[in-house]
């Protein structure tokens, strides 16, 4: 039976995690974020990336998977971030504890260092909001 208490705790927990992208994507000028599992699975989304984004979220889960072994060969165990960069549009993703993934879309309004800079620290905060489960 559905326990109405945890349906509550859940979907207070999924408003937290909102308030957190929603508060970078004001102080970067980002486009868009989401947080994933590592399996793919999107956990929220905001901004451009509003809506069904479990493709999406399957191939960034798969972009992040195939970059491991390259992290390897430098003697890293893993990479914590990665940036990708095009003419208009560009994706950061960064570990956000240990089973998730925020992945950051921007465009010319913002620039690297910047999303870098709230990156890290709104991973951390989602990487404790998710752990809390």
């Amino acid at each position: 039976m559905l326990d109405l208490m945890d349906i509550q705790k859940d979907l207070e927990r999924l408003k937290k995690n909102r308030d957190v992208l929603e508060h970078l994507l004001a102080m970067t000028s980002a486009v868009g974020a989401v947080i994933l599992e590592l399996s793919g699975e999107p956990v929220v989304e905001a901004g451009a990336f509003e809506g069904d984004v479990s493709g999406f979220a399957a191939r960034i889960a798969a972009l992040w998977k195939a970059g491991q072994p390259v992290c390897r060969s430098f003697g890293e165990m893993a990479f914590e971030e990665m940036s990708l960069m095009g003419s208009n549009h560009h994706l950061h993703i960064v570990r956000a504890g240990l089973e998730h993934l925020l992945a950051v879309a921007w465009d010319r309004e913002s620039n690297l260092g910047l999303i870098r800079l709230y990156a890290a620290p709104s991973a951390d905060r989602l990487g404790a909001l998710l752990a809390e489960v």
